[in-house]
């Protein structure tokens, strides 16, 4: 007799009938006809949510109801996390229960067992006085598809007074259907979902040091309390319903540096601790009596290092055993039925913390572990016999964290992990060959778990981090915006195209989805920007950009492709960076160079309130539109010049509409002058001196938007390279750079996006023929990089900058100074910034 649950029939009952039998009857659809009584909303990994209607009738005072879903799909109920419900009070009615799915729940048909009594707090097994027991097969569906691309780390507020993270528990805290975080080390917080946003919620142990924590229902009374482990003892901070805890001590003898956990291993309807023995050496497991009472069931074999113990019905038979790990290798304990556990080790050797999980689908329990620089997983034969596979080799760290989870929601199990000290995911191709990806941005990265943290139904994934001691989430979209500009240019998430989470700011009215960008596609949705004339020698153009849903505003960077090469690398092919808009019409003006050429093109216009975006890459938030639109020619003239006109003194002058009217003015050694738009010049400022009062000698100037800041700056070459910042009113101060030469520099700078990052480089040759260029900061310091001179002669004049090869990055050119004089060019390919 495997002391399968009954009932005396009398009192409450699910649904409307119950029948009465001598023993149970096990069916593999659990398939009763008396399982009237529950009925499941859809189950779907990761899912907060999950709703369950659970009818009660024959109870007029009421009555408990006792429930587990079969998560793992191992044959038992006892595992950490199936528990749904424990001695809940529901009514003589249709009662609709909510319960909390976990991310790495196997997808597939489980069992599911609710028990309805007056007493409450039952086991998956044994007897009770009244009610009923009913088993239903229910589908776990896997997590929603998701695009397989992670924005960048949202930290959790306040998390950096933590010392090094050891505890990250996603768990629905409060109750109300969202996935909040429970994190710890110096001392444990809990993080409030709010719509995917997290609050910091003060807790009243919250200085209190727990080496590990744990969180689940140990009092039986509906909410989630935690567990924390101190060096030698194991504290329970009970919930009064409302998140507020009150601390008792559970263990008063423990090894509480190994990781806890909880179980049902007894089956008796309680909450067991798993964890740390009386001694370092040790795992145990804390026999609960039901008043929060534990009682030390201590396994006798002594372990190196223990990394963890997980419980798990490793070999069916439905009862709880347990795999463990440290650095004699890994082996798992079976249950006899009766709690008397037998040790089979499975491999030797140094290992972390192994994680149990049917990885192949086979129906049977597998593992994963990290064993010195590598991941394995151990693939269960269905008789306990394992085979190693491997997952990832050559990390720069040991014994590594690793989670199990559906991540891309693609219908088999992925892995995520810590190795190399980064928060890594590797992906599964459904026939267990594993591909790494690591995510930037989470150096020192100890924790790593899955969860749906924004309820859209896709993993997103959550880490804990040494560097700052930091928590932080990162978002994972089932659909993006896209562009759909036509190749060559980057739409696609292979070739690095631009897409956003479809949630913020708009470009117009209409945003919609889609998994990938479709080059050339159409796009409905593209209604948000309006060009006026665009034309060659026509100085200044306009754009119209409508933003909705942005009541604080957005940052809006635009690309127009002048040279028509396929790219919006060139030079002056930014239009703005991080230009800030308002909800509603912005009117904004941009030059058009006078070596565009002309034809249709293709513009790029994002929007988000991130700023520093490039032409590609996602983006949190906003959306993306592509635009074709012509260049027009200049206008035809008869090529005939008036008498000229002396308006200046100086060697160098150069047109361009320093004050975004339509114009061109002209910038001249000792100031600039403003057109007026009839083609009169007027002096509207002198450029300030040198330090000491001396002017310098400008030689030659280059326009550029060089902050970022939406209006015109200029560079002018001297005794350095000087960048002169335009005030906005169409003043002038002039900002030294630190880019100097051996002696003056004395041909044109140039200035464009060299490496890619989404701010203005320089290049220049100087008076000694070496030609440099200049990577900005982004913050307006540069670092010199010389550029290998090539054999032929030594840079004679002005630097060029343009996508000469057209592969999409800038090249350099400059003609030659040779033995003849000047009869080569040259052009420097980029080999990626």
């Amino acid at each position: 007799m495997d002391n399968g649950p009954r009932h005396e029939a009398v009192g409450p009952l699910l649904g409307t009938g119950r029948d009465s039998d001598l023993d149970g009857m096990p069916s593999s659809a659990a398939d009763s006809d008396d399982d009237d009584g529950v009925s499941f909303g859809p189950l779907r990994a990761g899912q907060a949510g999950a709703t369950v209607v659970v009818t009660v009738t024959g109870a007029p005072t009421g009555g408990k109801l006792d429930a587990w879903i079969d998560f793992n799909r191992d044959g038992s109920w006892g595992g950490a996390g199936e528990q749904v419900f424990a001695g809940v009070a529901v009514v003589e009615a249709a009662n609709q229960l909510t319960f909390q799915v976990p991310a790495g729940a196997s997808a597939g048909d489980a069992i599911a067992r609710f028990r309805l009594s007056s007493a409450g707090n039952l086991g998956w097994r044994g007897a009770a006085a009244d009610g009923e027991v009913e088993d239903y097969r229910v589908t776990i569906a896997a997590p929603a598809a998701g695009e397989r691309e992670f924005l960048g780390e949202s930290r959790l507020p306040g998390a950096s007074t933590l010392s090094a993270p050891q505890s990250l528990l996603p768990v629905d805290m409060d109750g109300d259907g969202d996935v909040d975080l429970v994190t710890g080390r110096s001392h444990t917080a809990w993080y409030e979902n709010q719509g995917g946003t997290f609050a910091a919620r003060t807790l009243s142990f919250a200085q209190f040091w727990y080496n590990r924590t744990t969180a689940a229902d140990i009092d039986g009374d509906g909410d989630v309390d935690v567990v924390g482990t101190t060096a030698s003892s194991a504290h329970l901070e009970r919930n009064d319903g409302n998140e507020a805890f009150t601390r008792s001590t559970l263990v008063s003898v423990m090894a509480g540096d190994i990781p806890i956990s909880t179980a049902d291993v007894d089956g008796d309807g309680d909450q067991d601790l798993v964890g740390g023995g009386s001694l370092t050496t040790r795992y145990a497991w804390y026999e609960n009596n039901g008043n929060e009472q534990f009682q030390l069931r201590q396994f006798p074999d002594a372990w190196d290092a223990p990394a963890g113990i997980a419980a798990v019905d490793f070999d069916a038979d439905g009862d709880m055993d347990f795999l463990a790990s440290g650095w004699q290798g890994v082996g798992w304990y079976e249950n006899d039925g009766a709690h008397a556990f037998t040790l089979h080790m499975i491999v030797e050797g140094q290992a972390g913390r192994a994680v149990p999980h049917d990885l192949d689908g086979d129906g049977d329990q597998d593992f994963v572990v990290s064993q010195g620089v590598a991941i394995n997983w151990y693939e269960n034969d269905g008789q306990q016999a394992f085979t190693v596979r491997a997952v990832a080799a050559g990390m720069t760290n040991s014994y590594v964290y690793v989670d199990a989870a559906d991540v891309d929601g693609d219908g088999d199990v992925d892995l995520l992990s810590t190795a190399s000290h980064k928060v890594t995911w590797h992906e599964n191709d459904g026939q267990q060959a594993f591909t790494t990806h690591e995510l930037s941005g989470a150096e020192g990265a100890r924790l790593v778990a899955a969860a749906d943290l924004d309820g859209d139904g896709v993993l997103d994934i959550a880490s804990g981090s040494t560097a700052g001691s930091k928590f932080a989430w990162r978002r994972q979209f089932s659909r993006l915006d896209f562009g759909d500009a036509p190749a060559p240019y980057p739409t696609t998430i292979a070739a690095g195209g631009a897409a956003h989470g479809p949630t913020g700011p708009k470009l117009g009215a209409l945003r919609d989805t889609e998994t990938d960008g479709m080059p050339g596609g159409s796009a409905a949705d593209d209604d948000g920007v309006t060009f006026g004339r665009v034309q060659i020698a026509g100085g200044m153009a306009t754009v119209a950009v409508q933003v909705s849903d942005a009541p604080n505003g957005a940052l809006l960077s635009a690309w127009l492709d002048f040279d028509r090469d396929g790219n919006w690398n060139g030079p002056n092919e930014a239009l703005f960076l991080d230009r800030p808009v308002v909800e509603g019409e912005n009117e904004l003006a941009f030059s058009v160079p006078a070596d565009a050429v002309a034809g249709m093109t293709y513009a790029r216009f994002r929007l988000s309130t991130a700023a520093g975006l490039t032409q590609g890459g996602l983006a949190p938030d906003g959306e993306v539109e592509d635009h074709e639109l012509e260049i027009e020619p200049a206008a035809l003239a008869t090529g005939e010049f008036g008498a000229g006109a002396v308006i200046a003194s100086g060697d160098w002058s150069l047109p361009t509409d320093l004050d975004l009217d339509g114009d061109l003015d002209l910038i001249v050694q000792t100031g600039w002058l403003e057109n007026d738009g009839s083609g009169a010049l007027v002096v509207r400022n002198v450029f300030s001196s040198a330090p000491g009062g001396t002017p310098p000698p400008y030689y030659a100037f280059h326009a550029s938007d060089l902050d970022g800041d939406g209006d015109v700056d200029f560079l002018s070459s001297g005794p350095r390279v000087y960048w002169y910042e335009n005030l906005g009113d169409h003043s002038f101060t002039r900002r030294d750079t630190n880019i100097l030469a051996p002696s003056y520099f004395i041909d044109p700078p140039a200035a464009a996006d060299i490496d890619g990052d989404n701010d203005i480089d320089v290049a220049a040759v100087d008076s000694g023929r070496i030609l440099h260029w200049y990577r900005n900061d982004g913050d307006l310091g540069f670092t010199a990089i010389r550029v290998t001179p090539t054999s032929g002669g030594s840079p004679a004049a002005s630097v060029t900058i343009a996508d000469l090869d057209r592969d999409g990055d800038l090249d350099l050119a400059t003609p030659l100074n040779g033995s003849t004089g000047y009869h080569l060019v040259a052009w420097y390919e980029n080999a990626g910034g």
